[in-house]
């Protein structure tokens, strides 16, 4: 099943930034943000990042995140803070 959860995103040039790690939502259903796992080659080197879901747009029927953001400027943002 295709989800937003499962996609993978890309910026509008078609390059591959990352997947979809989780989404939070807010109370009234809105997706507030997206965590991704960008950077790495092949699992290692891999970071969490936030990226807000105002920057993105989900395409259902091809299960894909398009963000303007660059390939730098996505892998320059601050890694999450895990708490878990």
């Amino acid at each position: 099943t295709a989800t937003l959860a499962t996609a993978e995103i890309k910026n509008r040039k078609g390059q591959a930034l990352g997947e979809v790690k989780s989404v939070d939502v807010s109370t009234d259903g809105t997706v507030r943000d997206v965590k991704a796992d960008v950077g790495g080659f092949l699992g290692v080197g891999e970071r969490e990042v936030s990226l807000d879901a105002r920057n993105l747009v989900y395409l259902k029927d091809r299960n894909l995140i398009v963000t303007d953001m660059t390939k730098p400027q996505i892998e320059n943002l601050p890694p999450v803070n895990k708490s878990y």
